[in-house]
């Protein structure tokens, strides 16, 4: 690499730039301000934030974040103290979002992670009992430990509904996946319900770890949302993001209580969507971003941190099923300006699918939504979402 050469980015997530000269920063940074669909931001506050922090330095990053949100947190509770509920809910859901965009791009090793973590679930469960009905805490018993999740009815009167049950990707703790969907859902008629699976959210902090058959963790989510006596089992959707489409759609081979997937991206095999990038010299950001990967795998080996193609293709090559064998009506979602071997894997697995109830959209820029997940226009993402739901489950 010449010495005035620019890092290739470890992965594609987007193809424009609205802020940041650095890749995992801009991106990142446009999936914060589309927390403000579902009151998690407010643009203000976030550009304000943004203009403090140094371009291409993580440790700003975090330090910036962390002291805004708490700025708001703060603000949350003298509302609370006052009796202002609504408005103690809505700072505590904005404080939440900025502590969680400070681990965005922060190193495990670094002294704000735990308060970090720390402080956005704390912030959310402040907040989730502060709606009507109330967001219920849950956990999933797994191997002797606790998935921690979230269970969001659409009312209180114990009715069985249609539900989403909605996977994080992995990056993600379980609270991103509220503010990625759940208020859209609500207002549709569907229960919400979420968990974060082994390598997730905190269960690296518990000995749970990524690993290739996540059909397995998901059979102990799938037994508890059947479980509760407001699901309609005959009308369950499991959505996934990112990682999250790998997970939902392997494990509907295995496990037919799934009635529908979402895949937003449907991936099904690693080796062949990430394992021929080059091997290149990471900036510091992507070190950093990689080290938390790291964290979520077992041993903290992650395939960016291979020496060798052969090596990063051995680490990824478990990941991969059939998803010709995927039997439930699939919708199959991807971006624009994402990784084409993202885009062609979606592609691909519709292909093979054979429900005649499966679909494939794949956002662009023209219609504002051209990011990984659409972070970028979740109003879009729900729209088509739910519009083919709705069209599965109402006939």
């Amino acid at each position: 690499m010449q010495q005035n050469e620019k890092p290739l980015p470890q992965l594609k997530r987007t193809s424009m730039q609205i802020y940041f000269k650095q890749d995992e920063m801009d991106f990142q940074f446009r999936w914060i301000m589309g927390c403000q669909t579902h009151q998690g931001a407010e643009m203000g506050e976030c550009f304000h934030v943004a203009s403090k922090i140094e371009d291409g330095n993580p440790i700003s990053w975090g330090q910036e974040w962390f002291n805004f949100a708490k700025k708001v947190e703060g603000r949350a509770e003298e509302a609370l103290k006052k009796g202002h509920n609504v408005s103690a809910r809505e700072a505590f859901l904005r404080a939440r979002s900025y502590y969680r965009a400070a681990l965005f791009i922060m190193s495990p090793k670094n002294p704000l992670f735990p308060e970090s973590i720390f402080k956005q679930r704390s912030c959310f469960q402040k907040a989730a009992i502060l709606f009507d009905p109330p967001v219920e805490s849950i956990q999933v018993p797994f191997n002797g430990k606790k998935l921690q999740g979230y269970f969001w009815p659409v009312d209180n009167s114990g009715k069985k509904r249609k539900t989403l049950l909605m996977i994080g990707g992995g990056e993600t703790f379980v609270e991103d996946c509220w503010f990625y969907i759940a208020p859209a859902a609500i207002k549709r008629g569907y229960n919400v319900i979420m968990a974060d699976l082994p390598g997730q959210g905190t269960t690296p902090l518990d000995g749970l770890y990524v690993r290739p058959d996540m059909e397995v963790p998901m059979k102990a989510v799938l037994d508890y949302v059947v479980s509760r006596p407001e699901i309609d089992a005959d009308r369950l959707a499991a959505y996934g993001i990112s990682w999250g489409g790998y997970i939902v759609l392997r494990s509907a081979i295995y496990d037919k209580r799934i009635k529908a997937c979402i895949a937003n991206s449907p991936l099904w095999d690693l080796e062949r969507a990430f394992a021929s990038k080059p091997i290149v010299p990471p900036d510091v950001v992507s070190s950093v971003v990689t080290q938390q990967l790291a964290w979520r795998r077992e041993g903290g080996i992650h395939p960016r941190l291979a020496k060798t193609l052969e090596e990063k293709r051995k680490l990824y090559s478990p990941f991969k099923y059939d998803p010709s064998k995927v039997k439930c009506p699939v919708l199959c979602l991807a971006s624009s300006g994402e990784e084409d071997e993202m885009k062609a894997e979606a592609q691909e697995a519709y292909e093979v699918l054979t429900n005649p109830k499966k679909k494939l959209v794949i956002l662009t820029e023209e219609d504002g939504a051209e990011s990984h997940c659409h972070g970028d226009n979740l109003s879009l993402m729900s729209q088509v979402v739910f519009d083919w739901l709705d069209e599965l489950f109402e006939k």
